[in-house]
């Protein structure tokens, strides 16, 4: 068992101190992760901007997407697996699913942003 927010007082285990200890902790947490989430997100919609229309292969939009996020050789594979789950994340087979790419596989495949592609596009 992980104790690092147990406070203990006079020997005895504070609870109420132990839930803000830990409450603290999960809220920075999550601000952590939707703050990257948001940055991880500002790199994909930046690479979209600059091919705007195209559709990327997966390895290429990591690539991009981590060369915008600045990433170091020890993060990179981290990262490089976070932005495959975030587009796979946001990924629909139609347009109106509501996702914000289109993964297509195979010859003419790749990754493309919905809001660039053709509203007659499946």
């Amino acid at each position: 068992m992980d104790t690092k927010h147990v406070v203990r007082s006079g020997g005895s285990i504070d609870r109420d101190a132990s839930i803000a200890s830990f409450t603290a902790a999960l809220e920075l947490h999550i601000v952590e992760a939707e703050t990257e989430g948001a940055v991880i997100s500002d790199a994909v919609a930046a690479v979209f901007d600059q091919y705007k229309g195209a559709a990327i292969n997966m390895p290429a939009l990591e690539t991009f997407s981590l060369t915008r996020l600045n990433v170091q050789p020890e993060t990179w594979a981290s990262l490089r697996e976070k932005v495959r789950s975030f587009v796979r994340a946001n990924a629909t087979d139609t347009r109106s699913a509501g996702g914000l790419f289109q993964v297509k596989k195979g010859s003419g495949g790749g990754v493309r942003r919905w809001a660039d592609t053709p509203a007659d596009s499946k």
